[in-house]
């Protein structure tokens, strides 16, 4: 039976009921009807399944349910009232009562009856809301039913008004929530993906070999790689089972004389296509240019200018129609302002789960306005134009959500500028104009014949492309990043601390009446009250109390014959006494108070003394160990009760270890998902982890690891039942056997078939608990699970010791390794590579957080992995910065924070990219001359030096001289791919292992040899 998401449920239930108590399209209906029945076809996206999705997550044709002011009524068949009854699990005390109905195969006027009565009870049961486009598109003796019953009964009534409720509707489903924006986010970088790495390359190929493909063959493949990219080796962030196309992408091409031949053209070309990811859809369109005119180039210009202008006034607020209007405007005041009636009718509409929300088209008459959280396919097209000799269209789209402040893209991965999206064909050049030797020519044909308009000055063809798009998305970046930095340092330099806590921390006494009543006291001695951390010191006959820490130590000295009088010096916390951290309490003090540094008492009974020395050295021991324990809990949040769910099919992992551990030895437990969190239940002891207190989870399958695992990174730490609180939870368990002959020998005659048999054993009990984990994983909706991808990790050291990082969907993390690290992205500033420089052959990676105090570094990364990290980091949207030695961040930081104006005005971060290049470049002089003393250096600054020039001079004149050999680049390249070939998924992974083992073996065989191989 289908598994229903009863929380959910719950929470959009309740959300509907809320909307239609404020929203003014909704609040004039008094009861409304979403009634499917069988489902057409050639149709997808209706309104009414829609809010089956939004509510069950699953589509029920021949099903009605009626919304009344106290009551839901469900009308179905059997088999499908008891799937929808599992709501009643986990209904919540204040929510409306639900009423089923079992559809009769004959006659259904009785349900009809209960429902016509349950309708106009409801309010003032006058205007009933239904969805008559989606009623007359369904089919089927069910629905035909109940559309003639309600038409003759509404027909024969005078007072009950029918009313469409399309539009409240979509009001209520166009607000979303902050998991479908999640979701959308995926699909929507699902189809920039697509768009940008699988179709660009084919079209790419296609005309540069010259290839007579069709149009309609190359949108088939296009979908294809959209919902299975694994068939083609290539691993996405989403789960490959939620998803479909939106609809078949739609490629056509422009060229002249060739309109009615549908295989695809060097001209204009366009594509369009959408990723739907668990019902929720996406969309991308991009105009791909081939040997532009500069009157294309130009209309082309026009279209981007619309789009970037309609994407800053896409705010909270703005009136639906004044984004047609403005692109009218555009147009009219440009050179081609008889392009407006080439404009199509709207410039975007909404889209969710129903791919076009036709109450939210961005038309010249929608006066709806924009709200935080609605989603749009951002369209513009300029469609049938006719300019040198040629008809054609010329379309930009993107999947955009209106964000406070300023409109985000979620496709801004696939690049839609001119530069970056128009072509120039390598024929177009004169015999004459080329130069380049006749093999240089045949190598560059037989490549590519094909040159992005951003490497037309290049001489080597494409090496640099992918350079160049990054420097470009990074260029992107670094201007909205300045923008963001000057809003957030002016606010951090702004922000007043309070430190309220800090002054009743170290407060002994409100008032004088609190003093203990002791006889010390009376008598002007010396007390110690243990039970308020304060030490009494009569000053002038006066009892004055100190808190105790405010007291840095004492000291005692004995003299006198017979030691028989005793000094006690105390000392006290003042300002330039203390050569370590400062202390925060005498930072509020004003400048031109007086601070007592010290206190000096005599006495003829040193006993006394030495006593009263050991209580205040105990006392402050106990206040440290105290104060540790008070920093313990800080961060700390009260967590909500636990709801445990009654049903008995929650998903349930057992024999799973935990780690950090909380009891002593290796014992295993069981982790199961409940209403509002996870319970870990080992020995008696639980520990509970709520679904809101989760920033990111991640499920870790047995790839190239020992271990299968999941792993929650908390928002705040937690403490019971460890006795130190706790951010990162893990469960886990060994995806081998837990015993293994390791003796390396055989002594059966079927020793070879032994060992296959445990080889297969092995590989299908990771397949069973990687199973086992991912179906755990989907059945908990509440939490995200995101999968590192191993294709981009590499090895660095962000701690102690070298481990292997991957990135995810949204962090950077080190899991199967303790301790764990994971880098969440969205809190990164900025991203610095440090010792990038020729001669290294590693590099370090620094994360600046947007805090600007804190920040990370990952040493040791191989200087291979470079390439990689930089597209990672460009994907996400983070801007780097290469430097060529190591900086103190935390010296850099506090002047960012002490001035942070200054630092904006200085050029920001670019400032400290463009001091560190130049220091570089005075230490590099080509015309440093040596001096005689230099001459005379030893051995090993000349090998330096002259391992530094030489690879200066090859780099140059070798080149030269060797015109048709590959550069470093490309070498470097082809050895990475047979690499990644030979280690990589075409072998399983226990091939993957023995070769990996052999490789090391070899190694460490010819290091024991001292380079001789041993027979």
């Amino acid at each position: 039976m289908v598994q229903l998401d009863t929380k959910l449920f719950h929470e959009r239930l309740n959300r509907i009921y809320s909307f239609w108590r404020k929203l003014k399209q909704f609040r004039e209906l008094d009861c409304f009807v979403i009634a499917v029945g069988k489902l057409p076809q050639d149709e997808v996206y209706f309104p009414s399944t829609a809010l089956q999705l939004y509510l069950f997550a699953y589509e029920f044709p021949d099903l009605i349910i009626v919304f009344t002011e106290g009551v839901v009524i469900f009308l179905s068949t059997k088999k499908k009232i008891d799937i929808i009854r599992q709501i009643e699990e986990t209904k919540p005390e204040d929510s409306v009562n639900f009423q089923y109905l079992i559809r009769n195969d004959t006659d259904n006027s009785s349900s009809f009856d209960y429902m016509w009565e349950a309708l106009t009870s409801s309010y003032e049961g006058k205007k009933w809301g239904f969805l008559l486009r989606d009623e007359e598109c369904f089919f089927g003796p069910f629905i035909e039913e109940y559309k003639k019953y309600f038409t003759e009964r509404i027909g024969q009534s005078s007072t009950i008004e029918k009313v469409d409720a399309t539009s409240a509707l979509h009001l209520v489903l166009g607000l979303k929530e902050q998991d479908e924006l999640i979701i959308i986010k995926r699909a929507a970088t699902l189809s920039a993906d697509v768009m940008q790495n699988h179709f660009r390359t084919h079209m790419e190929t296609i005309i540069s070999e010259e290839k007579k493909v069709l149009q309609s063959e190359l949108a088939e493949k296009i979908e294809d790689f959209l919902t299975s990219p694994s068939k083609f080796g290539v691993k996405t962030h989403v789960q490959e089972e939620y998803v479909d196309s939106c609809y078949t992408p739609v490629v056509q091409s422009y060229a002249k004389g060739s309109e009615d031949d549908d295989t695809l053209k060097s001209g204009v070309i366009t594509c369009s296509l959408g990723a739907r990811y668990k019902n929720y859809c996406s969309n991308i369109s991009r105009t791909y240019l081939v040997d532009p005119s500069p009157t294309i180039e130009a209309q082309y210009q026009l279209l981007y200018s619309i789009r970037e202008e309609l994407l800053r006034i896409l705010v909270p607020g703005v009136e639906l129609h004044k984004l047609h209007d403005t692109a009218v405007k555009l147009i009219e005041g440009s050179e081609y302002p008889h392009f407006v009636s080439n404009l199509g009718k709207s410039v975007g509409f909404g889209m969710g789960i129903e791919f076009r929300e036709s109450s939210l088209l961005l038309n010249a008459k929608n006066m709806k306005t924009a709200q935080i959280g609605m989603v749009f396919n951002l369209s513009v097209a300029l469609k049938d134009i006719v300019a040198d000799g040629l008809r054609y269209s010329l379309v930009l789209a993107d999947t955009v959500v209106v964000r406070e402040g300023e409109a985000q893209t979620f496709t801004e991965n696939c690049e839609s500028d001119l530069p970056n999206i128009s072509y120039t064909l390598d024929d177009r050049k004169s015999p004459e104009e080329d130069s380049s030797p006749q093999y240089l020519k045949q190598e560059t044909r037989r490549r590519s014949n094909v040159l992005a308009s951003r490497t037309r000055q290049e001489d080597r063809v494409g090496i640099l492309t992918e350079d160049e798009i990054r420097k470009k998305k990074q260029e992107e970046i670094s201007k909205r990043l300045h923008e963001e930095a000057k809003i957030r340092l002016i606010r951090m330099n702004h922000k007043v601390e309070d430190h309220s806590i800090d002054l009743k921390r170290i407060t002994a006494y409100k008032r004088r009446e609190l003093l203990p009543d002791d006889s010390n006291i009376k008598k002007a001695k010396i007390h110690v009250d243990s039970h308020a951390w304060a030490v009494i010191l009569p000053v002038f006959g006066q009892a004055v109390p100190f808190h105790i820490s405010m007291i840095k130590n004492t000291s005692l000295n004995i003299h006198g014959e017979g030691n028989t009088t005793g000094e006690l010096r105390i000392n006290l916390q003042a300002p330039g006494t203390s050569f370590g951290k400062p202390n925060p309490i005498l930072s509020l003090a004003h400048p031109e108070n007086t601070f007592i540094k010290e206190f000096v008492y005599r006495s003829t009974q040193p006993k006394r003394f030495n006593d009263i020395s050991i209580q205040i050295k105990e006392l402050q021991n106990r206040y440290k160990q105290e104060e540790a324990r008070r920093r313990e809990l800080d961060g700390l949040v009260e967590q909500q009760e636990l709801v445990l769910s009654k049903s008995k099919n929650n998903p349930r992992l057992s024999g799973l270890y935990v780690r950090p551990q909380f009891s002593r030895g290796r014992v295993t437990g069981v982790l199961e998902a409940h209403e509002n969190g996870f319970r870990y239940a080992c020995k008696g002891v639980k520990l509970d982890i709520l679904y809101s207190n989760i920033r990111y989870a991640f499920f870790q399958p047995s790839a190239h690891e020992l271990i299968v695992l999941l792993h929650f990174h908390l928002k705040t730490p937690i403490l019971a039942p460890y006795s130190k609180k706790q951010s990162d939870i893990q469960f886990f368990t060994e995806a081998i056997e837990s015993v293994q002959d390791l003796g390396g020998k055989s002594y059966s005659s079927h020793g070879d078939r032994d060992e296959l048999e445990a080889e297969q054993r092995e590989r299908r009990l990771k397949q069973r608990i990687d199973q086992a984990f991912k179906s755990f994983t989907e059945k908990v909706k509440e939490v995200t699970f995101e999968q590192p991808i191993r294709n981009l990790g590499f090895n660095g050291v962000p701690g102690k010791n070298n481990v292997f990082l991957m990135p995810t969907a949204d962090c950077l993390v080190s899991l199967t390794e303790q301790p764990v690290h994971v880098f969440p992205l969205e809190d990164v500033e900025v991203a610095h590579f440090e010792r990038v420089r020729m001669g290294n052959k590693n590099f370090d990676l620094v994360f600046i957080y947007k805090d600007y105090k804190t920040w990370n570094r990952i040493t040791a990364i191989e200087l291979n992995n470079l390439d990689v990290v930089k597209d990672w980091l460009t994907q996400y949207g983070i801007k780097y910065y290469e430097l060529r030695n190591s900086i103190n961040w935390d010296t850099i930081l506090k002047c960012i924070a002490a001035d942070p104006k200054q630092f904006l005005d200085d050029g920001g971060w670019d400032n400290l990219e463009g001091s560190d290049s130049e220091e570089s470049e005075e230490t590099d002089e080509d015309d440093y001359q040596p001096s005689e003393a230099e001459d005379e250096s030893d051995d090993y600054d000349s090998e330096y030096s002259d391992d530094e020039s030489g690879s200066e001079y090859y780099g140059s004149a070798g080149a030269e001289e060797e015109e048709s050999g590959e550069d470093w680049d490309e070498l470097e390249r082809k050895a990475a791919a047979e690499d990644r070939q030979t280690f990589g998924g075409a072998y399983s992974d226990e091939e993957n292992d023995k070769q990996t083992r052999a490789f090391k073996n070899s190694k460490s065989q010819k290091r024991g040899n001292s380079g001789y191989a041993r027979k």
